[in-house]
């Protein structure tokens, strides 16, 4: 198989390279390297798995990030007791882990939390569902991102976001040659 399409995006291969094509447009062009396949597979794998499996999502890895944009994403935790920033460890749609000192609380716990990055931010209920590791890492669940039909509905904030952090992750991850000619 040389290239297959769906709709606009047609991947096709060039060499020992697959290249992502969409549309016309020289700027809508990738090239992915034959060490970045696996890399590839894997996350279109965890996307795949997510979509048959409603209750989990891809789980990004934060910590992949550079630096300088890991430092970007902002997240605090209100509980009836106080306000806490906290670092982020992993995002989904359906959840976060994030780790801290400070904060310190029981499963069962409901709280805000509000995730800002870039000009985009949103305050979600959370449910905190788990703490390990000395009670310094916590996972919570956002159970509003369900709408009355049991279907993945979440805010279009959070969907921004997340979106915005995996494309950071793919580039630094993926050594994608993008053509802005």
């Amino acid at each position: 198989m040389k290239h297959i399409q769906s709709g606009n995006l047609l991947i096709r291969v060039a060499e020992e390279n697959l290249v992502f094509e969409v549309g016309d447009a020289p700027a809508g062009k990738a090239e992915i390297p034959p060490e970045d396949l696996s890399m590839l597979i894997e996350f279109i794998k965890a996307h795949k798995d997510a979509q048959t499996n409603r209750r989990m999502g891809f789980r990004l890895d934060l910590t992949q990030l550079q630096p300088h944009e890991f430092e970007q994403l902002k997240v605090t935790v209100a509980t009836g007791s106080g306000e806490y920033p906290v670092t982020p460890s992993d995002l989904s749609i359906t959840g976060i882990r994030v780790q801290s000192d400070q904060f310190d609380a029981d499963a069962g716990l409901q709280a805000t939390l509000t995730l800002a990055f870039e000009n985009k931010a949103i305050s979600l209920p959370a449910v905190l569902v788990r703490r390990y590791d000395g009670n310094r890492r916590f996972a919570f669940h956002f159970p509003e991102i369900f709408g009355d039909d049991g279907r993945l509905n979440p805010p279009r904030e959070l969907t921004e976001i997340l979106y915005a952090l995996e494309s950071l992750w793919l580039d630094k991850n993926l050594d994608l040659k993008w053509n802005l000619a």
